[in-house]
């Protein structure tokens, strides 16, 4: 995309960019009934595989560039992460994620891993108010306000926490900050990986706490209760993500691994 969307115009190229993310994630999740009807006809095992898998490299599409067109327009109207800005971007993004109760959309592998299972499933899309596709008007405004909105802090969450990795680790040492970097996103996944089980019997455990203090009646201090304790597993699982792939690090250490050889 760098090169061939507009290459000698940064903010044209960033604006076409988040068009064509947003607008073709927009239409297939609107579109996404035809498009299992019209798989689920394929006959032939083979076809419907080769077009599952298209598919999916499409949406992939859809992702990167709408990822790609809101962060170099934030960068083209608001300036490049500095410490300040980067705190802030993740504490709107993190707190306005968490009123709407979609915190967990921050998340990236490897904390999360989709596998291949029924073909409707590729196709289905998760939207924050699970809107009934029988009032389509309702399903469409949840389908623009989950993509644009929850999409859209989901991606100022993850650029504040790039920017400050790029202000606190090794600014100075490209070697060093990408070797770091690595370093970070690989203890992170294996702590929360180690953890996983322990929280889910801690959650358990405060819900029975809950249900022995007979506190059935105060229903909302129970759920905010357990929505903080999985928030909280859920920032520190986020962050195994963002230092993995810290796009500009692990190129420039390709670089420079090469320029060694």
């Amino acid at each position: 995309m760098d090169l061939y969307f507009y290459a000698d115009q940064p903010s044209t190229s960033a604006w076409v960019s988040l068009a064509l993310g947003y607008g073709m994630l927009i239409l297939f999740g609107h579109w996404e009934d035809s498009i299992i009807i019209i798989i689920a006809r394929l006959q032939n095992k083979f076809a419907r595989v080769v077009v599952t898998r298209t598919y999916i490299y499409v949406i992939a599409f859809s992702i990167i560039a709408q990822w790609r067109g809101a962060w170099n327009v934030a960068d083209i109207y608001f300036g490049y992460i500095e410490w300040k800005t980067g705190i802030g971007s993740v504490l709107i993004g993190i707190s306005v994620l968490c009123a709407f109760r979609s915190c967990n959309v921050i998340n990236s592998t490897p904390a999360f891993l989709a596998f291949d299972a029924k073909f409707q499933e590729n196709f289905t899309n998760t939207t924050r108010f699970k809107c009934k596709k029988e009032q389509p008007v309702k399903f469409f405004l949840d389908i623009v306000f989950t993509d644009v909105f929850i999409g859209t802090l989901s991606i100022a969450v993850w650029r504040g926490m790039y920017g400050l990795l790029d202000v606190f680790l090794y600014p100075d040492d490209l070697l060093k900050s990408a070797l770091y970097t690595i370093l970070i996103g690989f203890v992170v996944a294996l702590i929360t990986g180690i953890l996983e089980y322990p929280a889910v019997a801690l959650s358990a455990r405060i819900e029975i706490l809950f249900q022995v203090a007979n506190m059935k009646h105060k229903p909302k201090v129970h759920d905010l209760i357990c929505l903080e304790f999985a928030y909280v597993y859920i920032m520190l699982a986020s962050m195994c993500g963002a230092p993995r792939y810290q796009r500009y690090k692990f190129s420039s250490l390709l670089a420079l691994l090469v320029r060694i050889q």
